[in-house]
């Protein structure tokens, strides 16, 4: 099967990078650091008319001036109707659960998902303690 051969490489990869963990982890605070020097000294001025000119000809241009004028002049509304809906998708928030019962998400069509769960419900695999004899 394709994927004991992906674990198999993904162990391989963690073993060699466990091996030389300190050499990898020298190497990304190295990047870090020369990526943090590189950006300050990247700093280009440029300015957003350079590349925005209201009088050009495209249909999108003339749409985005139109939305833009629209913005402009009511930002009460843009913002009221910004913040609800921030509030509803932060009310959705709430509503997100993490699906972590392999049983209900994929059933036990799955035949890992049965293996799994048929050991699970076995003597030696349950954690219930009211199975487990105490000496």
């Amino acid at each position: 099967m394709k994927i004991e051969r992906i674990n198999e490489l993904f162990a391989r990869y963690a073993e060699q990078l466990l091996r030389v963990r300190w050499w990898t982890l020298g190497a990304f605070v190295l990047v870090i650091i020369l990526s943090v020097i590189g950006m300050n000294r990247m700093v280009k001025e440029t300015l957003f008319d350079d590349y925005f000119i209201e009088d050009n000809d495209t249909r999108w241009t003339k749409a985005m001036v139109r939305l833009c004028d629209k913005v402009l002049r009511n930002p009460k509304k843009i913002g009221y109707s910004f913040l609800v809906i921030c509030l509803l998708l932060c009310i959705g928030l709430w509503k997100i659960e993490a699906a972590f019962d392999i049983e209900r998400t994929m059933g036990t069509k799955v035949d890992y998902v049965k293996e799994v769960m048929d050991v699970g419900r076995s003597e030696l695999g349950s954690l219930d303690c009211r199975t487990v004899q105490r000496r």
